[in-house]
């Protein structure tokens, strides 16, 4: 289970997928775990160099899948949902203080890569999609 202060942003990513899916239903569960390492990767970028490119996919899909997981971070940024994780002695990623959004975002799609994995590899192409969906739904 994810640690509490990561809930609101996985949340909030899981959230779009599903938007996402219903505009793109062929969207897997391969896909969208792909697009998960990508942002891993690009936030691990933006921590080291400042003018990281953002991800890039030919497929038309998994770009929409990135293009809107950015516009939700953005949004969230800009209401500030997740400053107070920064640098905070009570929201720790193990024994380390979390130094910066980056930080945590490379946190939290660490976490979703490995929860799209799981989930299609025990329950198949849709798997990912399908447990999340009975999830969000549940807690809406």
């Amino acid at each position: 289970m994810p640690p509490d202060y990561l809930l609101p942003l996985l949340k909030s990513i899981e959230t779009k997928v599903l938007d996402i899916h219903t505009e793109f239903p062929k969207l897997s569960s391969k896909e969208i775990e792909v697009v998960y390492g990508k942002l891993g990767k690009y936030f691990k970028s933006c921590i080291s160099n400042k003018g990281a490119e953002e991800p890039y996919t030919p497929s038309d899909r998994s770009q929409a899948l990135i293009d809107e997981i950015l516009n939700v971070i953005d949004e969230r940024e800009e209401e500030e949902l997740d400053a107070f994780i920064i640098n905070n002695p009570e929201t720790r990623h193990g024994e380390h203080l979390i130094p910066s959004l980056s930080h945590l975002y490379i946190y939290a799609f660490k976490i979703l890569e490995k929860s799209a994995k799981n989930w299609r590899k025990q329950n198949g192409p849709k798997g990912y999609v399908n447990f999340i969906q009975g999830f969000i739904i549940r807690e809406s």
